[in-house]
């Protein structure tokens, strides 16, 4: 796997990667990463989503790890979206991206029970 596997955003996945994976878990690694992308390209397109916000989105949606029987495992997903935020107002995304991209690392979280907006 390389970085050419995450077409048409190499650039971006090679700026956003190192900070995407917090650990060696080896269920939440790159190669996860990418098959939430394919499964990400397929829905977006029956969506018609934004694919740049929705490829951030799953880079950065395991980028805080939490243990599963951890206390706080409800709330990994509110902290990857808060580190996303904290990484792209670097890179000087607008804040409708950096919204919209976080809410979709929130909202992909079952235990948030938060609804998907468009």
């Amino acid at each position: 796997m390389t970085i050419l596997s995450f077409s048409p955003f190499e650039n971006l996945a090679q700026q956003l990667l190192p900070m995407a994976i917090e650990s060696d878990d080896g269920a939440h690694d790159i190669a996860h990463l990418y098959r939430v992308w394919r499964n990400a390209q397929k829905i977006c397109e029956a969506e018609s989503g934004n694919l740049r916000l929705v490829f951030t989105a799953v880079l950065l949606h395991d980028s805080v790890s939490v243990e599963k029987n951890s206390p706080n495992r409800h709330l990994a997903s509110r902290m990857a979206a808060e580190k996303a935020a904290l990484i792209l107002k670097e890179l000087k995304w607008s804040e409708e991206d950096i919204t919209a991209v976080c809410h979709a690392i929130e909202a992909h979280s079952f235990s948030a029970a938060l609804t998907p907006e468009h």
